[in-house]
């Protein structure tokens, strides 16, 4: 409408545009302010509360670092694993090697007419070759030995010591408990002095063997056929026969002693 018409209109054009313009202006504002619907006040309180999560006044303090799950161990397992190896650690010390309490000891006579004994018995028990005891004490000067070391290799894969001793008056209480087996002879005092009652007892005990050459009469095995005695026949020239027996007597000595639940180490 021209300025002409709002005169003639009686309407001060000054004052009508003025009014206009706040008309005007207070749509923009509002427009401006909540274009969305939300008052100026409210928009200014939200992005006050979202700045206030984002950089939270007090910070959490650091903790301390902990093992991630898949590297750290259970308790119960570590502690597991730690008496496993202590347990392995302590078999290894007290049982990598026998001790000499549980080596088993075998008795020959000391005689010097005999099959067997400290000179001869070695080279047949460890290796199943028969040489006569006369040879062996002349090469050896007639000097014989306290003690002769076996070490058994029929039959086991490793090899397994046995002490060998024809003088059982120096054995101690212990070393009676060792005695698995004995050579005998078949006299009555060949047991002279034993800690045994007869020789019942003692074979009852100890594996009793009597050596002989398989041709010999049956009267020298007379009397240790009445005895819980086993006979160990061996040829006088057929030297390849030799190991065969000594085989016999360590399969023997395994059933005795597995009999009797022993606990050397045999």
């Amino acid at each position: 409408m021209g300025t002409d018409a709002l005169e003639e209109l009686g309407i001060n054009p000054t004052q009508s545009s003025f009014v206009q313009h706040g008309r005007t202006g207070g749509s923009g504002a509002a427009a401006a302010a909540g274009g969305s619907g939300a008052p100026a006040g409210a928009s200014q309180g939200k992005a006050e509360g979202q700045h206030g999560r984002s950089q939270p006044s007090n910070p959490p303090q650091p903790h301390a670092l902990v093992p991630s799950s898949r590297h750290a161990r259970p308790a119960h397992q570590s502690q597991h694993r730690q008496h496993s190896s202590g347990g392995g650690s302590a078999a290894a010390s007290s049982g990598g090697g026998a001790g000499a309490s549980l080596v088993p000891i075998i008795l020959v006579p000391s005689a010097a007419q005999t099959l067997i004994n400290i000179f001869n018995v070695k080279e047949f028990l460890e290796d199943g070759n028969y040489v006569p005891a006369e040879e062996k004490a002349r090469a050896a000067g007639g000097k014989r030995p306290e003690m002769v070391v076996v070490q058994r290799k029929m039959g086991r894969e490793k090899a397994v010591a046995y002490h060998v001793r024809d003088r059982p008056e120096g054995l101690s209480k212990r070393d009676w408990d060792r005695v698995a087996a004995v050579f005998v002879l078949g006299k009555e005092w060949q047991f002279k002095g034993w800690p045994f009652k007869d020789h019942v007892e003692i074979l009852s005990k100890v594996m009793g063997v009597f050596m002989r050459f398989e041709d010999d009469s049956v009267e020298s095995a007379a009397t240790v056929k009445q005895w819980n005695c086993n006979i160990l026949a061996i040829s006088k020239y057929k030297r390849h026969q030799d190991r065969t027996a000594a085989l016999s007597f360590w399969d023997r000595l395994d059933k005795f002693l597995a009999a009797r639940k022993s606990v050397l180490v045999y």
